[in-house]
């Protein structure tokens, strides 16, 4: 494991977009929580009845299934950064050249595999950080360690692994970066979200929200959509439901990651 470690460091080390937008998302996640924050704190102060409506957002420890519902999508930047690292091998044939040196075809995606438990850690952590600082900014009480701390941080961790896991099926499938990119995006932000929002209109139903990347949208959704008690027409998703529908996919795109890597013919 260390030797693929250091294998993806020396290609990382001195690559200017992966640090660009790693240096993007360290500033995006407590700008997009102070953000809101601060909207909330003169939304309160210019509305009477909306603190007692809104109940504590931005209280511990509610504070941090905010910021992981907020920044949830941020996740898709990390993904962005794995398919533009995947994209790159293919396009200089580092992948085909790491093979014929003989590095076997099962470790090209274990090391991946590594780098998505990196990045969705640091994720995670910095998801953390923002809502302590925006807890300690906005919040009219004081922190206090709780399960709930430890239950927003291994759902924002395993949302975070599986978004990533579905921009690894992007990046190894496609090969090229930009195209890849752009598919990406295109799914996960507007194809995806519309064929939800057409079945949901459809079957009257929340399960269709279960579909690939919502289901891992829809784990810190659940868990504050519970906090908050918000009550809608159709029957909230059970709290274990994403975490089915996420397991399944993530068994999915495993088998079919190693199988297609020693299938492939790397060019």
């Amino acid at each position: 494991m260390l030797t693929l470690l250091q294998i993806e460091w020396l290609k990382i080390k001195k690559y200017k977009a992966f640090w660009i937008i790693f240096a993007f998302l360290i500033l995006l996640f407590p700008s997009v929580t102070m953000g809101f924050g601060r909207i909330i704190e003169n939304v309160a102060k210019n509305a009477q009845g909306i603190k007692m409506l809104l109940g504590g957002p931005f209280d511990f420890n509610q504070v941090f299934f905010t910021a992981a519902y907020l920044n949830n999508g941020l996740n898709i930047a990390w993904g962005m950064l794995l398919i533009l690292m995947i994209g790159n091998e293919f396009q200089s044939r580092t992948i085909r050249q790491n093979v014929i040196d003989g590095q076997q075809r099962n470790d090209i995606i274990t090391s991946k595999l590594i780098l998505v438990l990196i990045f969705s850690l640091f994720s995670a952590l910095l998801l953390m950080a923002s809502a302590l600082i925006a807890g300690l900014i906005f919040a009219e009480n004081s922190f206090h360690v709780t399960s709930d701390v430890f239950e927003v941080f291994g759902t924002f961790f395993f949302a975070s692994v599986m978004q990533m896991l579905f921009a690894l099926v992007f990046g190894f499938f496609i090969k090229r970066p930009a195209l890849s990119v752009i598919l990406y995006l295109g799914y996960t932000v507007f194809i995806e979200n519309i064929a939800v929002g057409i079945l949901v209109a459809i079957f009257k139903s929340t399960y269709p929200k279960l579909l690939f990347t919502q289901a891992a949208d829809e784990l810190t959704t659940v868990a504050i959509t519970r906090n908050f008690k918000i009550d809608g027409e159709m029957a909230p998703l059970p709290m274990e439901a994403p975490w089915i529908a996420c397991v399944v996919y993530a068994g999915l795109i495993l088998f079919f990651l190693y199988r297609y890597i020693n299938k492939t013919i790397l060019k």
